[in-house]
């Protein structure tokens, strides 16, 4: 069943919160979800970046990028929201998900999958795919200035590894990555 769930005892009961789908056509599949310093549930989605600020009992879609399918969200240390899409490369918003830009300069490709935030070093990954000479590539990509321009970093990674998912320490900033052959860590 899809939808999203919401538990109040500790994943006794589950409530669900995701009635307000009604007949938008556009959703179909939730494919993550980050929460912001204010409580505001952001979720990922087939048809965008939708947002809850009263833990679910009402959604708003968002105003532009509705047809969207995003794969990741993160939030930024400065309240920015990052999603990963598989058309549109990342999009970020400083508006509370109102409105998305695109903020592509230095990616390669547009297919972006997983992202994540490192609060320690103000960093955002991304993990990327494409396809050249019939051949799947796959990266990793760093921002250092809020999505303003990405770089490759994959030292460490293997070539043929689709990164499906990150973890970081919130402590020391220490960053895990998940993909086919395995988890990588990075040496902070």
């Amino acid at each position: 069943m899809r939808g999203i769930y919401y538990s109040s005892n500790n994943a006794d009961a589950w409530v669900d919160k995701s009635s307000w789908l009604g007949d938008n056509h556009h959703v179909s599949y939730f494919t993550s979800f980050t929460m912001g310093a204010d409580g505001t549930l952001y979720v990922g989605t087939s048809g965008g970046v939708c947002r809850s600020t009263d833990g679910g009992d009402t959604w708003l879609l968002p105003s532009n990028y509705d047809d969207v399918y995003i794969r990741g969200v993160t939030i930024s240390g400065d309240g920015s929201i990052f999603a990963t899409t598989v058309r549109e490369g990342v999009l970020k918003s400083t508006d509370s998900g109102d409105t998305w830009t695109q903020v592509n300069n230095g990616l390669p490709i547009e297919d972006t999958y997983k992202i994540i935030y490192n609060p320690i070093t103000n960093d955002i990954f991304v993990s990327t795919s494409y396809i050249s000479d019939s051949k799947y590539h796959y990266g990793v990509y760093r921002s250092t200035n809020l999505g303003v321009s990405w770089e490759l970093t994959n030292a460490g990674l293997l070539a043929n590894d689709l990164i499906s998912g990150f973890a970081v320490n919130h402590n020391t900033g220490q960053m895990f990555a998940s993909g086919f052959d395995g988890v990588y860590r990075s040496r902070r």
